[in-house]
């Protein structure tokens, strides 16, 4: 997580088409959202794999690489895609499982501002 910040984090894999679509996505949507971060938790590709991948979408991110799958198992998600918005305290506030929109993550965040207000 991103200390101190909401931070939305994204498992996926090189080989998910709707990883594919999406991932390039929620990195625009952190680059116009300074009150956000984003980690991309990629699940089980080789590391040449996710390189060549972020080089072919033209995106810079923080990419974790879970090589045996340890964060599916602890966050009980089944399949990527998945997307996780955590507060500025670590603590899980939102969760998506399958392909999501980037609208359902910006009205998750605008909700959880509306919150802390």
């Amino acid at each position: 997580m991103v200390s101190g910040r909401t931070t939305v984090v994204s498992l996926w894999a090189v080989w998910c088409q709707p990883c594919r679509r999406e991932l390039p996505a929620l990195a625009r949507l952190a680059d116009e959202r300074s009150d956000i971060g984003l980690l991309a938790i990629d699940i089980g590709d080789e590391t040449s794999a996710v390189r060549q991948f972020l080089l072919e979408i033209e995106i810079d991110l923080p990419v974790v690489l879970d090589a045996d799958g340890g964060v599916l198992e602890l966050l009980d998600v089944p399949a990527v895609p998945a997307t996780f918005i955590f507060d500025e305290q670590g603590e899980i506030v939102w969760r998506h499982l399958g392909a999501v929109e980037n609208d359902d993550v910006v009205e998750a965040l605008d909700a959880l501002a509306r919150e802390g207000d």
